[in-house]
C-alpha cells in the first residue's frame, strides 16, 4: 500500500474521531448550560450527553468506515468502541481513578451501537446502497 494512501486514510479518521469529541463537548457545554439556567435534572443533562456523543459516533463510524471501504459493521464497531473507552479513560483521569459501582457504564454502549450504524450507513452510501 502507497504511503499518501495509508496517510489520507489515518487523517479521515482522526478527523473524525476529533469530531466526534467537539460533538461530545459541545453535548456537555450545552448541557451544563440547560442544567444552569432552566430547571433540567442532572439525569436529563447526562442523556444530552450521551445523545451527543451517539451522535459523534455515528460520525466517527461513518468517517472510518467511508476511509477504510467496506466491512462497515467491524470498523463502525471498532471506532465506537475507541470512542467509548476515550471517553471512560477522560473520566476516570479527570474525576476517579477507579471504577466503582457509582459509574453506570450502560450508556457507553449508545455511541458504540450509533457508530456501528453509522459504519454501515456509510457503505451502503458508497455502493448506492445494492450489493
Amino acid at each position: 500500500m502507497d504511503k499518501k494512501i495509508w496517510w489520507n486514510r489515518a487523517k479521515k479518521i482522526l478527523k473524525g474521531f476529533l469530531a466526534a469529541w467537539v460533538l461530545t463537548a459541545l453535548g456537555m457545554i450545552v448541557s451544563g448550560a440547560a442544567m444552569m439556567l432552566t430547571p433540567v435534572s442532572v439525569r436529563t443533562g447526562s442523556w444530552i450527553i450521551v445523545a451527543s456523543a451517539s451522535a459523534g459516533g455515528f460520525l466517527f463510524g461513518r468517517a472510518s468506515s467511508a476511509a477504510v471501504g467496506r466491512r462497515g459493521l467491524p470498523v463502525g464497531l471498532t471506532a465506537g468502541l475507541i470512542l467509548s473507552l476515550s471517553m471512560l479513560a477522560a473520566y476516570l483521569l479527570f474525576f476517579s481513578p477507579l471504577v466503582d459501582g457509582s459509574l453506570n457504564l450502560l450508556p457507553l454502549l449508545f455511541p458504540v451501537s450509533a457508530a456501528s450504524f453509522g459504519g454501515i450507513s456509510a457503505v451502503f452510501a458508497k455502493e448506492g446502497g445494492r450489493e
